[in-house]
């Protein structure tokens, strides 16, 4: 499993870098839409995807705290989940196309507001949760059966529909491509 380092660092002045994981799957920053209301600073909170010690994939929701205006700590974790649980027994690795820039990240994380997506590229498995504060909750997942090459988020005007659209490996011939979107749907009145 091909694994990545995920730093974070803010662009004013000397800032430290914080290293949020040297064996990273895949991650994004995610900015909730009352994160900061309160008058405070903007600070994203960072979703990634680790591989446990039981060999599960885990997506997390962490915060990071912010110590002065140079210093950047690892916070709390505020929520996790498992992913690909039953997809990881049921089902051979798709094939991986030769790709210019290699094939990691292996997970990639797309987020928006308080949705997060997960891409097992090399299985095409793609699962949405809504995160709850402290929980992850399961909005929908999708096996396309497909290598997963590219992978984007779009919501629609009102707010209340993501577009997730993929780029996919064509399983015949790994030069060609397609594109799939899926379609998220949910109260607003939840979020």
């Amino acid at each position: 499993t091909p694994a990545v380092e995920a730093w974070c660092l803010k662009l004013r002045g000397q800032s430290i870098p914080l290293l949020v994981s040297s064996d990273i799957l895949g991650g994004a920053l995610m900015r909730p839409k009352n994160l900061g209301l309160n008058g405070s600073p903007f600070h994203p909170l960072i979703c990634s995807v680790e591989m446990n010690v039981m060999g599960r994939m885990i997506l997390q929701v962490q915060d990071v705290y912010h110590e002065g205006v140079e210093s950047i700590e690892d916070g709390i974790i505020l929520a996790q989940t498992a992913i690909g649980d039953d997809l990881h027994q049921a089902k051979d690795n798709l094939t991986t196309p030769s790709l210019a820039m290699g094939s990691s990240p292996q997970v990639l994380v797309l987020c928006h507001d308080n949705v997060v997506v997960t891409s097992i590229r090399n299985e095409g498995f793609v699962s949405a949760f809504r995160f709850m504060g402290g929980s992850l909750e399961l909005i929908g997942r999708k096996n396309v059966d497909h290598f997963i090459i590219d992978a984007a988020i779009q919501p629609d005007e009102a707010g209340r529909k993501l577009t997730v659209v993929l780029l996919l490996c064509d399983s015949v011939n790994q030069k060609d491509g397609r594109i799939a979107k899926l379609y998220l749907s949910f109260d607003e009145s939840a979020s």
